[in-house]
């Protein structure tokens, strides 16, 4: 099983993800604290949190704004724990898309994306402080929200628009071709448009 393990340093959040021996093979001694103590500046372990999927699973963006974290990863089969918006999640098909987040507010929240086959997220970044972003890709179809969204043909790009306040989702847009597609990452221009990095294979 894999795991996400949440540590706290100076008010930054760190997370982890760890193979079938979770976190048994870590040395939080020479890891956290046995660094020189060459500056007043020490890592303090918090605490440690755990999301267990059945199948493969990993992190594969995280976001910081002030007292708040966003991140994406993907998983497939299921994915429990604790510290999700339900405690138990299942992949529509193939692999899909958890998004979550945490603040010292609320503590975590989450939500899935996910199709018939395979989803993936590359990046994800906090829009304004009630907005994030994510894009990725996705094969034959994906459901976010209450719309789902058909490929032309190969994987297509996603982007998407979040709003973790009223927890809903404001917008998608996708591109692609008969060929593969995707969306790598994103960034918010102060007039209200974005510029979006993908690849393509096709015309």
């Amino acid at each position: 099983m894999k795991r996400v393990v949440k540590i706290i340093a100076l008010g930054l959040i760190l997370l982890f993800m760890l193979g079938n021996g979770g976190v048994n093979y870590l040395s939080f001694e020479s890891n956290v604290y046995s660094s020189p103590h060459t500056n007043s500046v020490l890592f303090v372990n918090d605490s440690f949190e755990s999301m267990n999927a059945s199948d493969t699973s990993q992190i594969t963006s995280l976001d910081s704004k002030e007292q708040n974290l966003i991140g994406c990863g993907v998983y497939s089969g299921t994915l429990q724990g604790s510290n999700l918006s339900t405690s138990y999640a299942s992949s529509s098909g193939g692999s899909d898309i958890l998004l979550f987040g945490w603040n010292q507010s609320i503590g975590y929240w989450s939500t899935n994306i996910g199709g018939t086959v395979n989803d993936f997220c590359q990046k994800v970044i906090w829009i304004d402080e009630h907005l994030i972003g994510v894009v990725g890709s996705f094969e034959n179809t994906i459901t976010i929200g209450t719309n789902d969204h058909a490929s032309k043909g190969g994987t297509d790009g996603f982007f998407s628009i979040y709003n973790i306040t009223n927890q809903q989702w404001v917008n998608t847009f996708t591109l692609g071709s008969s060929l593969d597609d995707k969306f790598n990452s994103f960034v918010p221009l102060t007039n209200g448009s974005y510029v979006i990095l993908g690849t393509t294979k096709g015309n």
